[in-house]
């Protein structure tokens, strides 16, 4: 079998309301979201199927009037909760609320320690909201992870956002890449960094992982950073899909589900040759399970081309499936970001 038996990760995007315009947002706003009780019974499916982890992320979830419903109900069902947030609409009733719902983890978006370069990404004046977020949630026992957004506004200032998020009391540091969708497509000059950027890039998040990370805060990076993070410390093999397939664990491992209900393989392939299902009309455990569900992406073999025979490919496994079809149309082209010629 080429996939899990069940997702061990959902990405549910509980609305695309958002009261952010950031520069590089990915998410449309259309359809009617998802019931309270609609939402209820995916946690139960998702509980049922043991899966251990789900993400409510947007848009803003906080903008959802019963997200500390959803919140506590998915933790009472036994499954880890963590909440994706802008960060600029928790205060201090908030994170009470929090921590009342039982989560225990909040990642917030974090792209500068430099208020003026962090709003002007964002679009709006919220850098000392978010900075009073964290020393909030931090205050209140939650864990807090910065995502940190990679573009070309922000290039130099990672180290930055890793010293300034130890000092506050953050777990985890994460460099989020992005790729071309919605208005990160429209304002390309400005958040699409190069190839040579993330060669840069990700030789510094590695010497930068290296100099902070200990047993209480992480320096990493997202799932489609990882290959190239693996090309810098081989011992760190991609152990859970062995042999001739690729490492993208969009539909295998993880699964993203869009406020009305529709299914894909990862936040990044919404399209509609990858919408496997709609949790309005079908379970989750029959839309995980069909046949025919996210087929193309769990049976994609290593990619030839300049990967083929490079000394990486074990390491590396062939990148960002979501990248490479965004950029070239197909799932099987080089990852488009890599720097090896």
């Amino acid at each position: 079998m080429s996939f899990h038996p069940y997702p061990k990760s959902i990405l549910f995007e509980v609305t695309y309301r958002c009261n952010l315009k950031c520069i590089h947002c990915y998410e449309p706003e259309s359809g009617e979201e998802m019931s309270t009780d609609e939402v209820l019974d995916l946690i139960d499916q998702a509980a049922d199927l043991r899966v251990p982890h789900i993400s409510f992320g947007g848009g803003e979830p906080l903008l959802r009037k019963d997200i500390f419903t959803l919140i506590k109900y998915a933790g009472d069902r036994g499954i880890a909760v963590e909440l994706l947030s802008n960060g600029t609409l928790i205060d201090e009733a908030v994170v009470e609320k929090l921590v009342d719902c039982g989560l225990r983890a909040v990642s917030v978006s974090l792209d500068s320690p430099n208020a003026e370069v962090h709003n002007a990404i964002r679009r709006s004046d919220c850098f000392d909201a978010v900075i009073d977020a964290i020393k909030a949630m931090v205050r209140q026992g939650i864990r807090v992870e910065v995502n940190s957004a990679f573009t070309k506004l922000n290039l130099r200032e990672f180290p930055g956002v890793v010293k300034l998020s130890k000092e506050l009391g953050a777990s985890v540091v994460r460099a989020v890449r992005l790729v071309s969708l919605g208005r990160a497509e429209e304002n390309d000059e400005l958040v699409s960094p190069e190839s040579e950027d993330y060669h840069w890039f990700s030789d510094m998040l590695y010497d930068v992982s290296k100099e902070y990370s200990d047993d209480h805060f992480i320096v990493t990076g997202d799932d489609a950073f990882l290959p190239f993070l693996y090309i810098r410390n081989k011992k760190q093999r991609m152990p859970w899909l062995p042999g001739k397939f690729m490492g993208c664990i969009a539909g295998r491992v993880i699964v993203s589900i869009d406020p009305i209900g529709d299914v894909y393989p990862c936040g990044y392939l919404k399209y509609p040759r990858f919408r496997a299902g709609n949790i309005r009309e079908e379970t989750l455990k029959e839309i995980w399970t069909r046949e025919d569900s996210f087929k193309e992406l769990r049976n994609l073999t290593l990619p030839t081309g300049k990967c083929s025979g490079c000394e990486h490919l074990e390491f590396c496994r062939g990148g960002c499936r979501g990248a490479a079809y965004i950029k070239t149309g197909s799932l099987t082209a080089p990852d488009p970001y890599c720097w090896i010629q």
